[in-house]
């Protein structure tokens, strides 16, 4: 069984309304069980690879305060994993 969530709304340049700025753009809005390396997520970007608005953009992170400069080169972090 393949269970699917979408992995956010919140990335640039147009999220949605009811997303945080905290939690808007690069590096915040791709967290929580989306973040983890065993969890698939898609992102969608135009023909000239600007993010498609709402799209959830990476790193993923876990938990605020919890990934480091280091952190966002290991693969765990890399997200979206797909963009289409």
């Amino acid at each position: 069984i393949d269970v699917v969530f979408a992995a956010g709304n919140c990335g640039s340049p147009s999220p949605a309304p009811r997303c945080a700025e905290t939690a808007t753009g690069p590096g915040l809005s791709i967290h929580g069980v989306n973040a983890h390396k065993n969890v698939l997520t898609v992102g969608a970007v135009r023909v000239d690879g600007v993010p498609v608005g709402l799209s959830a953009q990476g790193p993923g992170v876990l938990a605020h305060g919890q990934m480091g400069a280091d952190d966002k080169l290991d693969s765990f972090f890399r997200k979206p994993d797909i963009c289409a």
